[in-house]
């Protein structure tokens, strides 16, 4: 699996090891806000409409 994937068997192990960080799981769940936000508005809004979204949501984004 790690040559079909191009990445070394210690790495995978180092990877699979350790658990997920807290500012990926942050991460994470922005991502998920940002993509309701996005279709909810059927793909019309951009970036600085989405941020104001998510700010009167409650969301905090930095």
């Amino acid at each position: 699996m790690c040559k079909v994937l191009n990445v070394s068997s210690s790495g995978y192990y180092y990877w699979r090891k350790h658990p997920v960080g807290v500012r990926q799981i942050k991460h994470d769940q922005l991502l998920t806000h940002i993509r309701q936000v996005h279709t909810q508005s059927q793909g019309r809004y951009g970036s600085p409409r989405i941020a104001n979204e998510l700010r009167d949501r409650g969301v905090k984004t930095s």
